[in-house]
């Protein structure tokens, strides 16, 4: 059986991280020799890999010394003679891609976790090297769409393989029980794409619209400012309104005990959190963006808004706070259902599989 190299810059808190975990746990059960390697010291999801008995590869690297991320990377390479490297996150795809000349026999699969804004330099660079990889996958088809009308050279090995969520982990709670309040998780990291102080504002005007109502919002910094954050919350005296707190392993539990979800995003990929909260049975109100509207249905499994306009944010707080919990509860069944499709490991895993295998 192949050996498999799963190969990301950090095993951190987000969407990224959790996805590779998953694919690493589900090549395990196939039957392949899997390895997991980051080279930053951020181990969130490490008790997942021991759970399975999957060797974590660890480097602790400077985060802008290219030429040493290459080197460790070729011992790493070297120390097994994988098969196959699957790689997620700018940095590893971009070295992946690259160390593909060094070593013609390796199988690159690149992976683009995110949707590309603007193309900066790096990011013309990162494409021009796909052009060495052996497969591109897209967790979203807005990306898909993206390379494959910008890079024709790219069309012909570009897939689209969505999220894998354990529907079994992430479950609908048995019971809602009518409440005067609207209690609302928010999963996400504190960085500029996540769209905190927008937000924040919107807070305040659905708080002025007298909506009772409070946001529980799980994320550590990722590119942001977090003490900025909760700053802007006491200035604008929300703090009885939305609390912010760390990321957390046992999530799916905070699910459960929510009524809605929200994503605020100004842009994302095929969000992980989107997709649990849908497993997870509830209603969902997030941003107009990329794949958001393929996920969530305007008004059938939740509500959609303009990201930069925090007024339609707190007018779509207002709607689901006007729905009734038993409306909230179809509205989430709604996306449970869909998830139950959407999300199976026997989709996610048998693309990479054929991937793998080239049995394309």
């Amino acid at each position: 059986m192949k050996k498999i190299l799963c190969y990301i810059d950090e095993l951190g808190s987000g969407g990224a991280e959790r996805q590779i975990t998953n694919l690493a746990v589900l090549l395990k059960g196939k039957g392949y020799d899997v390895d997991v390697f980051c080279y930053h010291p951020i181990y969130f999801y490490e008790n997942a890999l021991i759970k399975y008995h999957i060797p974590l590869i660890k480097k602790k690297l400077k985060k802008n010394n290219y030429l040493n991320k290459i080197r460790n990377t070729i011992e790493v390479l070297k120390r097994k003679n994988y098969d196959v490297v699957i790689a997620y996150s700018d940095g590893p795809v971009i070295i992946a891609s690259l160390l593909k000349l060094l070593f013609p026999k390796l199988r690159v699969i690149v992976s683009e976790r995110n949707t590309t804004q603007t193309l900066t330099l790096k990011t013309r660079l990162k494409f021009v090297l796909f052009n060495f990889a052996d497969y591109i996958v897209a967790n979203s088809y807005t990306q898909t769409n993206f390379i494959k009308t910008h890079y024709k050279s790219l069309r012909n090995k570009t897939y689209t393989i969505t999220n894998y969520i354990d529907t079994e982990k992430f479950f609908p709670s048995a019971l809602k029980k009518p409440h005067d309040r609207l209690n609302i998780i928010v999963v996400a990291r504190h960085s500029k794409q996540k769209n905190v102080p927008t937000f924040i504002k919107a807070v305040e005007i659905a708080k002025n619209l007298g909506i009772k109502f409070h946001i529980d919002w799980y994320g550590d910094n990722g590119g942001g400012n977090k003490e900025k954050d909760e700053l802007l919350v006491r200035q604008y005296n929300v703090e009885e309104f939305l609390s912010f707190f760390p990321s957390k392993s046992d999530i799916e539990t905070s699910y459960r005990a929510a009524d809605a979800f929200c994503l605020p995003s100004l842009y994302e990929g095929f969000p992980n959190v989107v997709c649990e909260a849908m497993a997870s049975g509830l209603p969902v109100i997030c941003s107009n963006v990329c794949d958001n509207p393929y996920l969530i249905e305007d008004c059938i499994g939740g509500f959609l808004f303009d990201p930069k306009d925090p007024y339609d944010i707190a007018c779509k707080i207002k709607e689901l706070s006007l729905l009734s919990t038993e409306e909230r509860m179809k509205m989430g069944a709604v996306n449970r259902a869909k998830g139950e499709e959407l999300f199976k490991a026997s989709v996610f895993i048998n693309k990479y599989t054929r991937l793998i295998e080239n049995d394309i």
